[in-house]
């Protein structure tokens, strides 16, 4: 079996691509996106080396491929600096993808999923109170929204969460309005700190 298939198969078991998808990929690009899965911090001198491709080349193409929004690089982050409590949340809307377009900015959204009665989404917070303010928030700006349901439970720790957003800033803040917004970036949190 010669290396592209080879690539082309695990990528099709990472990825869980369909054949569609991964024809629309050059091998260079299939042998970057496998190298950036097992570590997103490789060096384009690294990856140079692996595909034998220019530092210039493997630069452009991971270009291009953000561009074309078909891989990003973002940071993860741990629910143990982020908060646990999370949501899955119904939403009942004649405008889905409004709605979506704005959800989808938030870092607080962890998935999102668009169906013919409105949204699916995951959320997290720290407590189920700027959960809720979180939502408030984001709900009231689409109008379209006739209804919602939430159920909350706890994001395990082994569950990473993308930071979408590198300027968050959610004016007027029902969160900052209402209690002082911890913010939507994580914060390391001291235990015992009282005395």
């Amino acid at each position: 079996m010669n290396s592209f298939n080879k690539i082309y198969k695990e990528l099709v078991g990472i990825l869980r691509l369909g054949v569609y998808a991964l024809d629309e990929f050059k091998q260079e690009d299939l042998i970057l996106i496998r190298e950036l899965v097992k570590d997103g911090r490789t060096s384009f001198k690294r990856l140079s080396e692996i595909t034998g491709l220019s530092y210039t080349a493997i630069r452009e193409r991971i270009n291009r491929l953000r561009r074309n929004m078909l891989i990003d690089i973002k940071p993860l982050v741990s629910p143990r600096l982020y908060g646990s409590v999370g949501a899955v949340v119904k939403i009942k809307t004649r405008r889905p993808y409004e709605l979506a377009e704005i959800l989808s900015k938030c870092n607080r959204i962890i998935s999102l999923i668009i169906n013919n009665k409105g949204l699916i989404i995951t959320i997290v917070a720290q407590t189920k109170v700027e959960l809720t303010y979180t939502l408030e928030r984001l709900i009231t700006h689409n109008k379209y929204v006739e209804e919602f349901e939430i159920e909350y439970g706890k994001v395990p720790d082994s569950i990473l969460i993308p930071l979408r957003n590198h300027n968050p800033l959610c004016n007027p803040c029902i969160a900052n309005e209402k209690y002082g917004c911890s913010g939507c970036f994580p914060v390391l949190r001291m235990k015992n700190t009282t005395k």
